[in-house]
């Protein structure tokens, strides 16, 4: 899950008058992460207005073999 919130502030000052402008707002993302996601390696960094989330993928392990089961008679 991001979540984050907006806020913007606008001054001018003209004349006699000054203004003052201002909004904000909250937001929330749900993202899905890939099977091969290693969960405890995610990293997210901001910068410039920009939202980067970087992610590794997990060793593959190695593959499972099948068994041999013995049947009682």
């Amino acid at each position: 899950m991001v979540r984050g919130e907006k806020r913007q502030e606008q001054e001018k000052k003209e004349g006699g008058f000054h203004r003052v402008e201002r909004s904000y707002g909250s937001f929330q993302r749900a993202l899905n992460l890939p099977d091969d996601a290693n969960q405890d390696a995610i990293k997210a960094s901001f910068k410039n207005g920009v939202l980067t989330i970087t992610m590794d993928k997990r060793e593959a392990s190695a593959p499972k073999h099948g068994r041999s089961i013995p049947l009682e008679s």
